[in-house]
Formats: structure tokens, sequence, C-alpha cells
């Protein structure tokens, strides 16, 4: 039947002890559907829910249904004004006519408190059923109603049964289908919302209720349905989701394998409740918190880290007097592990490509200074201009790469050490290789060793110094280059074949180059170590302020 059509173009009428005007389909199910009737005696609007089909057994359910909800008198469940037969002898029943919307519709926009009142609303009625031997059988969010009056209703209790009867406990697979669908015949549950007892065809009974509420109450703490493969905390499922820990532990003891250790719908109801009004079961806290202790105890032997400190954080969730926990949430945050995590090492990696970013630009200002010599060179007596010309193109060529390496990163150590092995050479025929070259060597060692691709094979650093001061006395004593010293009766002699004068006012420039020069590695030396020290200064200070968050007691020293 249309939503919009209306019986009374068919069927104006379906008498019982009142006349009933039918009205717009408001639902359908397995086995029924519920329209709106209007009550021509009294007066006003009702539900009336009628058969779909004729089978016996059907008959049997809906009967059962309309008797059992109608001796259900409680708040939260739909009173039913009459139970009749029509025309046609069919059955019907008529209920209160319900406004709002279904809790399944709701899940992600009310707020968490709301829907956990409606919750506790909702153990109360299935409480209520159980005391009368009732069980609903078929709990999921599209069968509880909020009203729009702050109402809430638990509805469909079409596969509901009364322990006492005499009727098969077996129950047959579940449908394969719409997890909100409830389907008549073999079907007497939802998957996703049924007890391991109802799949396995086992004895039903209360429990089987408490575990569909574990799985509602799951999927309002998560947003997510409960079905998807084990059994998980909602704390588990949805880690970036603050859920307090008695919600989180009363929904795992209502989702308990074994029917028996599951709490009643009252007791489950009383839990969620006690987190509402505040009252939190201090000693209840304190033993799950002790729990979660010896876990991250044993985690940590284990060598789960990240097990560890989540358990050791969660234990102080709960107790925040746990001196234990903070004791072993601040050594394992303080202690340097064994093994550094790939989040850590990937972190690492980024910040030391902005630091390397930050040393490159301020290397490429320090080769281009090399430029301010360039209005001195009329007083010099310049002998090599095209040894020269290659001193400031090594140089140059350098601080472009730094420039380059500083923007993107991607200029690789091994390109920048050759090309500062060429400068050497070259800059060797300025200074001489043998006296002032091993300064430059020294500043450079300084600078690729502050590198940690590089810090971490010493073999290279070491490689390098030794390359960089042997390179220019190979190529001197192979007669590649020009020599630039000499070794007899008077000791070492040393010269430069640039520059081919010794004028006092040349003897100058060049003791203020090498002082400039020893003044840029002294400068680089310093940024490094400030930047160790302050890198210190920050993790301390972390340390500090996390012992200042955890019990006194070891750890507030």
């Amino acid at each position: 039947m249309p939503d919009d059509l209306t019986v009374a173009d068919t069927e104006p009428s379906i008498e019982g002890s009142s006349t009933y005007q039918i009205g717009q389909l408001l639902g359908r199910g397995g086995m029924g559907e519920v329209v709106v009737a209007h009550d021509a005696e009294i007066g006003r609007d009702v539900a009336l829910k009628r058969m779909r089909g004729n089978a016996p057994d059907l008959t049997e359910r809906f009967l059962r249904e309309a008797k059992i909800q109608a001796r259900l008198d409680h708040p939260a469940i739909v009173p039913v004004y009459e139970l009749g037969r029509d025309r046609e002898g069919q059955p019907f029943f008529t209920m209160k006519r319900l406004t709002g919307r279904t809790l399944h519709e709701v899940l992600g926009e009310e707020k968490l408190q709301r829907l956990l009142r409606a919750f506790v609303d909702v153990c109360h009625a299935i409480d209520f059923a159980h005391a009368r031997g009732v069980v609903h059988r078929d709990l999921k969010p599209s069968n509880i109603m909020l009203g729009d009056y702050g109402e809430v209703y638990v509805l469909d209790w079409g596969v509901a049964r009364v322990v006492a009867e005499s009727e098969a406990t077996s129950t047959p697979k579940a449908v394969a289908g719409p997890s909100d669908m409830t389907q008549a015949g073999d079907v007497l549950g939802t998957p996703g919302y049924m007890s391991p007892e109802q799949y396995a065809g086992e004895k039903i009974g209360p429990a089987t209720d408490v575990w569909a509420l574990g799985a509602i109450l799951f999927e309002i703490l998560t947003g997510q349905p409960l079905h998807r493969g084990a059994v998980e905390r909602p704390s588990e499922r949805t880690p970036k989701r603050t859920i307090a820990p008695e919600l989180d532990e009363a929904c795992i003891a209502a989702l308990t394998e074994v029917p028996a250790a599951r709490p009643t719908a009252k007791e489950l109801g009383a839990r969620v409740e006690r987190y509402l009004d505040g009252d939190r079961d201090l000693e209840r806290r304190r033993a799950l918190a002790a729990e979660q202790v010896a876990f991250a105890v044993r985690a940590r032997e284990e060598g789960r880290r990240r097990e560890a400190i989540r358990a050791a954080g969660r234990a102080l969730a709960l107790d925040p007097d746990a001196v234990e926990a903070g004791e072993l949430l601040a050594a394992m945050i303080t202690e340097v592990p064994d093994t550094t995590p790939p989040e850590v090492e990937a972190d690492l990696i980024n910040v030391e490509r902005e630091v390397q970013r930050a040393r490159s630009r301020q290397s490429a200002f320090a080769y281009l200074a090399i430029w301010l010599l360039a209005p001195l060179t009329p007083v010099f007596h310049i002998a090599k201009w095209g040894m020269l010309a290659l001193v400031f193109l090594a140089a140059n060529a350098i601080a472009v790469m730094q420039i380059v390496n500083a923007r993107t990163g991607r200029v690789p150590t091994w390109a920048l050490m050759l090309a500062n092995l060429a400068l050497v050479v070259v800059f060797a025929q300025w200074v001489g290789a043998v006296m002032l070259t091993p300064l430059l060597v020294g500043a450079l060692l300084v600078a690729f060793g502050s590198r940690p691709e590089i810090a971490r094979r010493p073999a290279l650093v070491y490689g390098f110094g030794v390359l960089a001061f042997g390179l220019p006395l190979l190529v001197e004593l192979a007669g590649v280059m020009p020599h630039t010293f000499s070794y007899g009766a008077a000791g070492v002699t040393s010269w430069g074949n640039i520059v081919d004068s010794r004028t006092p006012t040349d003897f100058a420039i060049y003791l203020c180059g090498m002082l400039a020069l020893l003044l840029i590695t002294a400068r680089f030396s310093v940024g490094i170590t400030r930047a160790r020290l302050e890198a210190q200064r920050h993790v301390h200070l972390q340390a500090w302020q996390l012992r200042q968050l955890l019990p006194r007691a070891k750890t507030a020293r």
C-alpha cells in the first residue's frame, strides 16, 4: 500500500468496538502494517496494526504480540487500546499514535546525553518486561522511538516471547538482508543485534535482550554498528572519541559471550544512569585501574610499548590518584626505548629536513661571502685568473645547490660532498695545500658531521676528511695541479699560485680571509650546540609538565 493511499478509497472503515476511518500508511513489517486510523466514537487518531496475509502461524504470532504488548503497562511501551477483527475476520489492534523519530534516525544528530538518557528508559522498559517473563528478542535502534516531547518507546513486540511458554527455543538462521529488517517466518531477530545464543539456536532468555542493549549502546557511543567481526570495546573501535571508562566497561559487560555473565537490563541501565548523574563508582574504577596497570606492566615487559602506554593512560583516566599508573606512564614517556617506532622515525626525518633547509640557507650565504673579495682583486697581483675563476665558480655552484636544498630538501649529500671536494682542490691553489686548506676541510667536517644521515655512518665523515685533506696533495704530486708546497732543509714551505705577490696588503687581506673562515666555522658550531641545548630544554620541560599532571609520588621530585 503506498504511503499516501488511504484505505477509505477501497475500505472506508474497520469496525470493532469503535469504527475506525483508515488513513495513511505509517510502516510495514514482516507480518503486518501500521496505518493511521481515526476513532470516530472517541474522536482521536490512533495507530492501527493489521495482518499482512492469513497464515495460521502468522495469525498466532500477531495475536501474541498484541496480548504481550497489552499486558506490559509501562510508560516506554506503547499502550494497546483494542484487539479485534475486521469484517473479513482478520485480526487488528489499535495503539497510541506516536510522533517522533527512531533512534536509528537520530544517531549522529542528537547529543550523547540525550541518547544515553533515552537508552536508560529503554533499559527500564525491558527490565519491566523481563520481570513479567517477556523477552523482546528484536531490540535495535529502529525499534526505539524518541518522541517529539521527550518520550521514549520500545516498539515492535512481534517476535517477543513469554519465557514460561512452551515454544521451541531454537532460533533458525538470520535473514541475509538489511540489518534493520526482521522478517516473519523463521527469522527471530536482526543480524548485528542478535546474541551469540540466538545465532547458535540455544536457549533464549533475558540476557539475550541485554546483548542487544549492549549492541545499541555500542552504536550510541561509537556511531558505528557493532557487527564488524569480533566484539571490541567502543574506545578501541573509535579511539579518537572521548568515551568515558564507565560507559566503555558497561558496554563490554553487556556484550559478554556468556549469557550468565551479563548484567541485567536494570543493572545496565543503572550503570549508565550513574554516569549521567555523575556518581562514579570509585571502588570499581580503582579495581579497573589496577587491572589496566597490571596489563601495562606486562605489555611493557613484552616490548608492546604502545599498548602499555595506552593502558597506563586508561588507568589514570579511571583513577586519577593511581600513583603506580602515574609513575609507569612518566617512566615510559621520558625513557628512551631500544627501538624507535616508525611514526617517530618519520617525524624525526621531517624535523631534520626542516633543520637542514635552515642550515642550507645559512651555508649559501657563507659560500657567497667569497664575493666580498671581488672588490679587492685590483689590489691583488693575480697571476692565474683562470684558477681564481674556478674558485669563484665552485663556491657559487655550491651556494646554488644549498639554495635549492633550502627550498626543496632534495639535493643529495653526496653531490654536496663532491662539489666541496672540487672547491678544496682549487682553493688549495690559493692558500696552499698543507697549511691553510686543512682549515677549510675542518669547517666542512663540522658541517657534514651535523647531518644525521652522515653522522649515523661515521666512516663517511672520516673518509671525507681524509680525502679532502689528501686529494689536493695527490693532484699536485701527480702533476695535475702546480705545487703549493715543498719540504727541505728549511722545513715546510707553502705558497699560493693564484696571487703572485708578497706585499703587506696581500698578507693582511689573506689573514682577514682566514679569520672570516674561522668565524664562520665557529658560528656554525655554536648554532649546532645551541640547537642541541634547546632540544634538551624542551624535552626536560615537557617531562616536568607531564609530572605535574600525574599523582604526586616519586615522579614529583
